[in-house]
């Protein structure tokens, strides 16, 4: 557990130096943003590109949303924890890994649907896969 949040912690430092280009959200943006994530109070603000990057707390969640320039959400992120996540779906993950660890798991949600990005360690070695949620 203690491993997970430590890379948590270095992605979204290591994602604050990459993109340390902050500025204010267009109105477009922060009313699709109020309209999909309303009990938000607490939200830090990102623009890479075109897009607008949100880190913020839902339901005591990690979440990332992404935002086209124009207003139109492009993505949500949530971090789940381990006790999210059910235990049959945990063995799909690391089906045929017998000595994969989990250490994060991802719920993405686009307009096309939901994945999740699941990281195993195996050893020394840190792999990402993505699974359909509907699969």
């Amino acid at each position: 557990m203690q491993l997970r949040y430590i890379i948590i912690v270095l992605l979204v430092l290591f994602a604050d130096l990459c993109f340390s280009q902050h500025s204010i959200v267009t109105e477009e943006v922060a009313a699709s943003f109020k309209e999909r994530f309303y009990a938000v109070k607490d939200a830090e603000w990102q623009q890479v590109g075109d897009t607008f990057k949100c880190d913020f707390w839902q339901s005591e969640r990690a979440m990332i949303a992404l935002f086209s320039n124009n207003g139109n959400w492009l993505k949500t992120i949530t971090i789940l924890e381990d006790e999210d996540v059910s235990e049959a779906l945990k063995l799909k993950f690391i089906k045929n890994k017998e000595s994969a660890e989990i250490v994060s798991i991802e719920r993405i949600e686009t307009i096309s649907g939901v994945v999740f990005q699941v990281s195993l360690k195996t050893g020394e070695k840190l792999e990402k896969i993505v699974f359909d949620a509907l699969k």
